[in-house]
């Protein structure tokens, strides 16, 4: 799994879902290092959208690996 681009159409949507989890956000909440998010976003484990050059995460995907 790669990240993905998304159309100006669909970020809106995206942001709801997101409420801008960043990169250094998710590193944060997660006690992960960066080199753990990228493994996870390769085997599809938490998948990161792009959105221009920013990289998020959905609310729901953190969630879900906070309540494991």
């Amino acid at each position: 799994h790669e990240f993905f681009n998304v159309k100006p159409e669909e970020a809106l949507e995206i942001f709801k879902q997101v409420a801008t989890v960043l990169d250094d956000a998710a590193i944060d909440l997660l006690g992960v290092c960066d080199a753990t998010l990228w493994h996870w976003a390769r085997s599809g484990y938490l998948v990161p959208v792009k959105l221009g050059r920013r990289v998020f995460y959905r609310r729901t995907d953190i969630q879900r690996l906070l309540n494991r």
